[in-house]
């Protein structure tokens, strides 16, 4: 049996992203996704329009087809 770390990066990413079931992700939801230690590329990533995201209650929704989006041109350079 294979092992996560076996796993190409964008595809443990894909696998953290899908585990939330929902449509949108919190950015503190994104930067667990992303493995990242502060919000700052999450949050850069949604002022350039990366990603689609839309403030709720003073907290950051981001669809998450638009992670999948920037993740298939991501895999797409590689």
């Amino acid at each position: 049996m294979a092992k996560d770390t076996d796993k190409p990066t964008i595809a443990r990413i894909r696998d953290r992203l899908d585990a939330y079931s929902r449509e949108d992700i919190t950015i503190d939801e994104a930067r667990i996704v992303f493995n990242t230690k502060t919000k700052a590329p999450i949050q850069s990533r949604i002022d350039d329009g990366t990603f689609t995201a839309v403030k709720v209650l003073g907290i950051w929704q981001i669809d998450v087809k638009s992670i999948h989006r920037y993740l298939d041109v991501i895999n797409n350079r590689i």
